[in-house]
């Protein structure tokens, strides 16, 4: 009687043989093979470089939101008493962290400096700047507190406006969101495409080897006999069209990648576009091959009893 020992062996074999008798196949059929992986590469390569765009914004979101900063607009009239007996107030306050005074006269040499128009300023009757303070709040992570806090601050005398510099990241977050469910329903479409085009590939390949399959059947071959080969095919046109998309993503980043950096450099934003994690790689190559292998369970079910003799 054989041990289990022997039956391992026996399928481990069986399984290698069928493994490489599809990637004889593949290789019989390089033109039709590589069109439909290149098809395939292109489709799940989309949500991936997608998913890259959107994480490096999310990640913008991430270095500002490091250390918010709120500014307090002073009027034009205030004293420099009232500034000092303002900022003894702002001193006091536990939320702020850190507290800085510019001047009028310091900002509008500040302005003048980053855009580089001194001698334009210089020909100004009056300074048109307010003095401001800026602050920055403890609680960084906490959107809604510094909105607070913000409104809080806008209400201290000699105040004009006190502006939360980044009510903007609210929108940014909210954007991010959006483009995640644009991205999550992208891949739920395209993952329909890359399973309508496998299940159709193998539709075909049953199709072309209807004798075969019929002789297998007559001579007692059993089901997962006949239908390892196309599972095989399913995964594997998944698994390297997921190959194909992980080669493709690099050199389409490094395109947008160039434009990005220059707009982003007049932003002051350190933005560029990451090439995908190992993590996000291996899981990529997974779904793939598991979407081509559930292609081809379903077509070679469906397809063995039209075709195999009754």
């Amino acid at each position: 009687m054989r041990g289990r020992p022997y039956i391992v062996k026996s399928w481990i074999k069986q399984h290698l043989q069928v493994f490489f008798y599809t990637l004889g196949q593949f290789s019989r059929n390089r033109l039709n093979i590589s069109m439909t992986l290149l098809a395939l590469g292109i489709g799940f390569s989309i949500p991936l470089i997608m998913y890259s765009v959107v994480d490096s914004i999310s990640r913008i979101g991430g270095q500002w939101q490091e250390r918010p900063q709120i500014t307090l607009y002073l009027a034009r009239e205030t004293q420099q008493a009232q500034i000092e007996s303002l900022q003894a107030i702002l001193e006091e306050d536990a939320r702020l962290e850190t507290i800085q005074y510019i001047s009028a006269e310091a900002g509008l040499k500040e302005l003048g400096a980053q855009f580089q128009f001194e001698q334009a300023l210089a020909l100004l009757d009056e300074n048109p700047l307010p003095p401001v303070f800026v602050v920055f709040p403890g609680a960084a992570d906490e959107v809604e507190a510094i909105s607070r806090l913000t409104a809080d601050l806008g209400r201290l005398p000699h105040v004009a406006s006190a502006q939360y510099d980044f009510e903007w990241l609210q929108k940014l977050s909210a954007l991010t969101e959006f483009l995640k469910r644009i991205v999550i329903l992208l891949a739920i479409i395209i993952a329909v495409g890359i399973l309508l085009l496998i299940t159709n590939t193998i539709r075909l390949e049953i199709a072309n080897r209807k004798e075969e399959i019929e002789i297998i059947d007559q001579l007692g071959g059993s089901s997962a006999f006949i239908s390892r080969p196309f599972l095989y095919m399913g995964f594997l046109e998944g698994f390297l069209g997921g190959l194909v998309a992980i080669l493709i993503s690099p050199s389409v980043l490094k395109l947008l990648n160039a434009p990005l950096l220059r707009l982003a450099e007049l932003y002051g934003f350190a933005f560029e576009l990451p090439l995908a994690r190992p993590d996000i790689s291996l899981m990529v190559l997974l779904v793939s091959g598991l979407l081509g292998w559930i292609s081809a369970r379903f077509t070679v079910f469906q397809h063995l009893r039209l075709l195999a003799p009754v």
